[in-house]
């Protein structure tokens, strides 16, 4: 009974790492390790969210959808059974766990932007646009995003914010009053893996415009700034977030802790370890994909 037990809980662990048979053996011996940051944060509004059926029934916002998820299910290479907005969180939990590393995950979605687009078109923006103009340019990307991106993010607007050299950019930001994508994805990499780092980098490099983008994990809001160049990843609050305690991940990490807690108490009992026992923190950095600094 024991054998089963430990050959389906290293099963169970495997599927929910989504990793290669084996990858989980690296260590020759048992390694026990506690969570890196074990204060979890209840992120998010309280109320519940807001009804986008409005916003997903614009032909417009359909047709992005489905080009979004298309390119999507390309570079990760399957799609999912989930239609509609559910679809497009779905595949990015696939996208954030898929690959090994933060950084491919990042790598990986710059290029799904940058397919979103004919592929002479950032490089002549950049040529046309935003060397000449840089000003014009922040603007107008900023309404685009506000134009185009509400179905990704929900209600935002334009605004005014600081950017580089300490000036006042004039509707160079966008405001997202409550990120839907950061809402339903319920995960702290998600935002920044899958949305914040890629989404950064892709206007730099490929439309030559510095952006800064800054979530709020209380409120769920998320304010755009053209024009401001990005702080290091050291000094960025958001590197610095707990996983969030109601993430998706967090729940399959917590049966696993469950199923580890279970073995351990039978290796115990004839005097061995339980190989399972960092479970519960392999699934936690698996998920999160940066170093959470814990200040509680």
């Amino acid at each position: 009974r024991l054998i089963t037990l430990s050959r389906d809980a290293n099963m169970l662990l495997q599927s929910s790492l989504q990793i290669r048979p084996g990858l989980g053996h690296r260590h020759p011996k048992p390694v026990v390790r506690a969570s890196p940051c074990p204060a979890y944060l209840k992120a998010g509004p309280s109320t519940p969210a807001p009804d986008y059926t409005e916003i997903d029934a614009q032909p417009l916002n359909q047709v992005v959808m489905g080009l979004f998820r298309r390119k999507m299910v390309e570079a990760i290479g399957e799609d999912v059974p989930a239609k509609g907005y559910q679809g497009i969180i779905d595949l990015t939990r696939k996208l954030n766990t898929k690959f090994g590393s933060a950084r491919e995950t990042q790598v990986r979605t710059v290029a799904i932007l940058a397919s979103l687009f004919p592929s002479w078109l950032p490089a002549a923006f950049k040529l046309m646009f935003s060397k000449p103009m840089p000003t014009f340019s922040c603007k107008m990307n900023a309404l685009a995003t506000a134009l185009t991106c509400q179905w990704l993010m929900g209600p935002c607007k334009v605004n005014n914010v600081e950017i580089d050299d300490g000036q006042l950019g004039i509707q160079h930001g966008v405001k997202v009053e409550r990120c839907r994508y950061l809402e339903q994805g319920g995960c702290a990499s998600i935002c920044v893996n899958s949305c914040k780092v890629p989404t950064q980098e892709f206007f730099e490099k490929h439309m030559g415009l510095p952006l800064t983008m800054t979530p709020n994990y209380e409120d769920f809001s998320c304010q755009f700034a053209f024009g401001k160049t990005p702080e290091p990843q050291a000094g960025d609050p958001a590197f610095a977030s707990p996983c969030f305690a109601q993430c998706p991940t967090k729940r399959a990490a917590a049966a696993i802790a469950a199923l580890s807690a279970a073995e351990a108490a039978a290796g115990s009992s004839r005097g061995g370890v339980s190989v399972l026992v960092a479970a519960p923190a392999a699934v936690e950095q698996r998920c999160h994909k940066i170093a959470p600094r814990c200040d509680a």
